[in-house]
């Protein structure tokens, strides 16, 4: 599955969040400028730092998250010409019924972070 977000490392910095990519080369080096620049700061007074910290780690992880839940996701997915994979697949979910139910959550939040 191909996704449309900003591809590459996100970064956080205290309450920002944001993305960089090569922008051709500066006396040798790579020039390095955001792609793109979030705040998760805001004006609300309700909210500590530890939070606002904590709201732009979760977000900046964002991507690699995504990542897992798809690649989880693609193992246990029937491969055609893979019986004994398949049977194996099948047999996780028949008697892991907890498996079962991570892997309905890990879908449909693949599909929020897809599919708006």
């Amino acid at each position: 599955m191909e996704t449309k977000h900003t591809k590459g490392e996100w970064i956080r910095d205290k309450n920002f969040v944001y993305s960089l990519i090569q922008d051709g080369w500066d006396k040798g080096k790579p020039l390095m400028v955001n792609k793109f620049w979030l705040s998760v700061d805001g004006l609300n007074k309700y909210i500590s730092e530890a939070e606002k910290e904590a709201n732009a780690r979760l977000i900046a992880s964002a991507p690699d998250l995504l990542k897992v839940c798809m690649d989880l996701m693609d193992a246990f997915v029937h491969k055609e010409n893979d019986k004994k994979g398949n049977k194996t697949r099948t047999d996780i979910f028949k008697n892991c019924p907890e498996f079962r139910d991570i892997a309905v959550s890990a879908r449909h939040a693949i599909e929020k972070a897809t599919q708006g």
